[in-house]
């Protein structure tokens, strides 16, 4: 109980001699402050907001800040800061929204002050559950806690769990659960017998704790896997027709043990949304019709797709996923609806009268890429419509909530105005983010070679967890499938991107393909060699810093070339070939090694050769041996020699060894091939690896 004792302590640090509490309670912060610098602008400072029926005047301080300050009625508030005839964001402000005009102003939702609420304090994690310290924020009347009303509730049953409760704060121990996804609910009263706004959270119980550099994504696209119980599917008549792929299927792929054993701890399903049974052109109207197997035709915002199966279906994937410790991220699109959903009929003023379809002379995408629309069937939502932005941000919040997911990858950010995802992501971490417990958002910003800006600008503490490195994408395309460039130009194009989102505290998801590219194996030329270059690939993506993310039969080489034949079905186990089997192994072998030394998830890259047709690096954590990757894409063996103490062991790849000096090695790699070295002395070499 040691731990036990040094919170309470902390709870109570600041006690008078008698016991009371000499720390100040925590107060609702009932007012919005305004805080601007005019630097060299000339005239008065005004905050003025579409909200207020006059601007407020700023006075100016001894350090030059223009400040202010009123009280607001719970709700949203909008403001700019205007000097004579400019006007200014305020760039303090994280979040902004569009009025009815498309101006953009600064926003925040005022709480309801006459409510206290509990927070979060401090969480002290165990293995088997967590220890919670709130704290009250008290209402405008600073009401207090009644320490008798305090109950806890585990998975929406109550729990008769050890608590202490003050007037100020709440203590409650969840030890002693199983491992797997939880969620907890903390109600009270104020001395008054008014309930404060209660404290809900999920979080997990692992084994060790997860960070999402420690994923490994599997991209599912359920039409295609697998069928009702895990039944291989039969190709459809035509690509882009349905092949009957369900939920129960990819069920059936997580309780076999299947995904697991390849080292996947994080599924990313394709969306859910009921689509319309219609064939239709594709974008571009290509000669290939297509019906709405894959997900991004959302005609029912709340409906899962029943070609696919039902909540209960999800509801159960999910659960067994989370039996399983993997996470799961849903696809959302709240870009654009169909023209059958409700939304379009019931809400026509979230849509353009004369919209322009991306790509045409008068509406390219370079300046119409907010408010153009894919297809005259996708109609592109106006987020500066009234109602707009809430109701897509919900929609995509109620299928976390619903189906108690871990995350969203999000669908076309760049076809939205950022103050989208920065919404999305508030509310995110508002609603499931109490314990801290990261729930992921995964951009799409596609993008080309030098995307890189672009892609950043949807990143960091207010906005997206992490997008596609669509860059370092197209570079592995570029050295390994079709050897258009030396590979010293794929490091040189990562690095590129490392300098774009440094700082960004984000996750990178790094791939060799998706749903919407060729299959790189084709890219590679097919048969052995598409799967030989295939694993050259997956060891950077599993190897450099990011989140390598698999899509569903790139782990075995299946071919296919655009849109829809890059969405072939997977093959059946017994239809795979010894080389398909090889390449499996191999991602399994990279994600043991990475799962097994941190070093390939958190630690530092240090390049160690740059040459044309051989590449290799290094990632140390402080503190701890190196862990070196070399790739070779010649179709002879290179020799290169390594700055180590240690003769290392392969743990992933193929190579020989030989110490040529006391602090060096020489390193040999056979044709076509990687190798993933350790040290000696690593628990994985030793057999560790899980």
């Amino acid at each position: 109980m040691r731990l036990r004792a040094t919170l309470t302590l902390t709870l109570l640090v600041g006690c008078g001699a008698d016991g009371t509490d000499a720390t100040p309670p925590l107060k609702r912060a009932c007012s919005v402050e305004f805080a601007f610098t005019p630097g060299a602008l000339a005239g008065a400072v005004h905050a003025e907001s579409p909200d207020l029926s006059a601007a407020v005047l700023l006075q100016v301080d001894a350090d030059g800040v223009a400040r202010g300050r009123i009280e607001r009625a719970p709700g949203p508030f909008r403001w700019r800061y205007r000097v004579g005839a400019q006007s200014f964001l305020d760039l303090s402000a994280p979040l902004t929204a569009l009025d009815a005009g498309g101006v953009e102003w600064s926003y925040r939702n005022v709480p309801n002050c006459e409510r206290g609420a509990l927070v979060l304090g401090e969480r002290v994690d165990f293995a088997d559950g967590p220890e919670i310290s709130l704290r009250v924020l008290r209402p405008r009347d600073a009401e207090g806690l009644d320490p008798k009303s305090v109950r806890v509730s585990l998975g929406g049953a109550e729990r008769t769990t050890d608590t202490e409760a003050s007037a100020d704060a709440v203590w409650v121990s969840l030890r002693g659960l199983d491992r797997g996804k939880h969620r907890v609910e903390i109600t009270a009263n104020d001395t008054s017998g008014r309930p404060l706004e209660p404290f809900s959270a999920p979080f997990w119980v692992d084994a060790e704790p997860f960070r999402w550099e420690d994923a490994v994504v599997y991209q599912v696209m359920v039409d295609r896997f697998a069928g009702e119980g895990g039944a291989p599917l039969e190709a459809p008549q035509r690509p882009g027709l349905r092949a009957g792929g369900r939920l129960s299927g990819v069920r059936s792929a997580v309780e076999s043990g299947a995904l697991t054993a390849m080292g996947v701890n994080a599924l990313w399903l394709s969306p859910l949304y009921d689509n319309p049974e219609v064939e239709r052109p594709g974008i571009g109207g290509g000669p290939e019709p297509y019906v709405g197997y894959h997900g991004y035709w959302p005609a029912a915002p709340r409906e899962v797709e029943p070609e696919l199966g039902d909540a209960a279906e999800l509801e159960a994937l999910v659960a067994a996923a989370h039996a399983r410790g993997l996470r799961v991220l849903l696809d959302v699109v709240p870009n654009h609806v169909d023209v059958t959903s409700p939304i379009y009929r019931d809400s026509p003023r979230w849509f353009s009268d004369a919209p322009c379809l991306c790509g045409g002379a008068t509406c390219p995408w370079t300046t119409h890429i907010e408010t153009c629309w894919f297809t005259a069937y996708m109609p592109d939502i106006n987020f500066a419509a009234p109602g707009a932005l809430d109701a897509q941000v919900e929609d995509a919040l109620w299928w976390m909530d619903r189906f108690n997911l871990d995350g969203l990858r999000v669908d076309a950010v760049p076809m939205m105005p950022r103050l989208v995802v920065r919404h999305l992501a508030d509310r995110v971490r508002a609603r499931f983010e109490g314990l801290r417990e990261r729930h992921f958002l995964l951009g799409e910003t596609y993008t080309g070679a030098d995307g890189q800006d672009w892609i950043r600008w949807y990143l960091g503490p207010h906005g997206l967890d992490g997008q596609f490195d669509y860059p370092t994408l197209w570079a592995l395309r570029d050295t390994l499938a079709q050897d258009r460039a030396p590979l010293s130009a794929l490091a040189a194009t990562f690095d590129t991107g490392q300098q774009a989102w440094a700082g960004s505290a984000s996750v990178m998801g790094m791939t060799i393909g998706n749903h919407d590219v060729p299959r790189f194996a084709s890219e590679a030329g097919g048969g052995v060699r598409g799967q030989a270059r295939a694993a050259l690939a997956h060891a950077a993506v599993f190897t450099l810093p990011g989140m390598p993310i698999v899509y569903y039969g790139d782990e075995i080489g299946l071919e296919g070339g655009g849109d829809p034949d890059n969405r072939r079905v997977m093959p059946a186990e017994a239809d795979l070939t010894p080389a398909a089997r090889r390449l499996r192994e191999t991602v399994a072998q990279l994600a043991r090694a990475r799962r097994c030394e941190a070093s390939l998830r958190r630690g530092p890259l240090t390049w160690l050769a740059r040459e044309d047709d051989a590449l290799a690096w290094r990632r140390t954590p402080p503190g701890t041996p190196p862990v070196d990757v070399v790739l070779n894409r010649r179709d002879a063996a290179v020799t290169l020699t390594l700055a180590r103490d240690d003769v290392p062991v392969t743990l992933a790849g193929v190579s020989t060894q030989q110490r040529i000096s006391a602090h060096s090695v020489a390193v040999t790699i056979p044709a076509q091939s990687f190798a993933v070295l350790v040290p000696a002395a690593s628990k994985c070499a030793a057999g560790g690896a899980p």
